[in-house]
């Protein structure tokens, strides 16, 4: 529904801006565009509020019914060249209505040009993978990598262009390069660190000045930290196994294979009657790790000063506990 009435407003747009015989051909993929946004509407049933195939079909369930929708609207979509964004693609459900409409995303009928770029964590492919999409394009899957310096800046600055902050130049300049090294060109801590140093300077009139920074930077650690405890939240187990994981990675040149983290985790997770293995995929869905691409079956911690946290943490293996590797 949502990619016919993108399609829909598209043609609508150009067919009031041309003035050639295209108009016609436009008007014409309009009147099929909305007949068929209107068919749907009525005749399609609801998943999780969202609309996923017609009522009248039985043969076929789910998967059937998205593939009936698409082939309805390839004369509307063989007209354009669609993308579609799924972020947090590491959070998409298993089932049967998921992989129906993914199985006409990622291989969609009727030749529609369509392509669909998936952005999430380090087991996003692991999840894709279980609702079908098993064979990715060869070198499109790519691993988030810190921003450069220079990259780090350019969206520091952005955001202060974004809010129209004064001030001298040197001193954006100081408080850009300040802020970009804290964030060590991490997406996430980039936000967080701009967001929070924003906020100071709109409390001091919205003024870039030099006697701000210590505060500014004070509030973005905090922020970075914030950032760690919830990750560590989503993860089950003691805090001292994820100490135990940085301190076992740097006697590793940073890596960890699997036997290894399975070890560590082995003594806390049984203790709670939860499985062993759900460890690593709780790691990785976390962002807490990520599979080395070069090295297949071992892992590493992917922001450089969450390691420096987790080295930081105050506990300790329980005094019972056997580690061995």
């Amino acid at each position: 529904m949502l990619l016919i009435e993108a399609v829909n407003q598209e043609s609508e747009r150009l067919s009031n801006l041309s003035l050639s015989k295209a108009t016609t051909r436009l008007k014409g993929l309009l009147d099929i565009g909305r007949t068929l946004a209107k068919e749907l509407s009525e005749r399609v049933f609801g998943i999780d509020g969202y609309a996923i195939g017609p009522k009248s079909r039985s043969d076929g369930g789910v998967t059937a019914g998205a593939q009936w929708i698409f082939h309805n609207a390839a004369h509307l979509f063989r007209d354009f060249h669609l993308l579609v964004f799924i972020d947090e693609a590491q959070n998409t459900p298993i089932e049967d209505s998921t992989k129906g409409v993914l199985d006409c995303l990622h291989n969609p009928p009727d030749e529609i040009p369509l392509l669909a770029a998936f952005f999430g964590l380090s087991d996003t492919e692991s999840k894709l993978t279980e609702c079908g999409i098993s064979r990715p394009a060869d070198q499109r899957v790519v691993n988030l990598e810190l921003l450069d310096c220079e990259e780090t800046c350019d969206v520091i600055r952005s955001v202060f262009k974004a809010y129209s902050f004064t001030g001298s130049s040197e001193h954006q300049e100081i408080w850009v390069e300040r802020l970009a090294e804290l964030s060590q060109g991490w997406p996430q801590h980039i936000n967080r660190i701009a967001v929070a140093a924003s906020r100071v300077i709109v409390e001091h009139g919205g003024e870039i000045r030099s006697e701000w920074l210590e505060q500014a930077l004070h509030n973005a650690r905090d922020r970075k930290e914030d950032y760690y405890r919830m990750i560590l939240r989503r993860c089950s187990g003691q805090s001292w196994i994820y100490r135990q994981l940085v301190l076992t990675a740097d006697q590793n040149d940073g890596l960890l294979n699997i036997d290894q983290i399975l070890n560590l985790a082995q003594d806390a997770r049984t203790k709670r009657g939860d499985p062993v293995n759900d460890f690593l995929k709780d790691a990785l869905h976390a962002g807490i790790l990520m599979e080395s691409r070069d090295s297949p079956g071992n892992y590493h911690i992917p922001i450089p000063s969450l390691e420096n946290y987790l080295r930081k943490l105050p506990d300790n293996p329980p005094p019972d506990t056997r580690l061995t590797f």
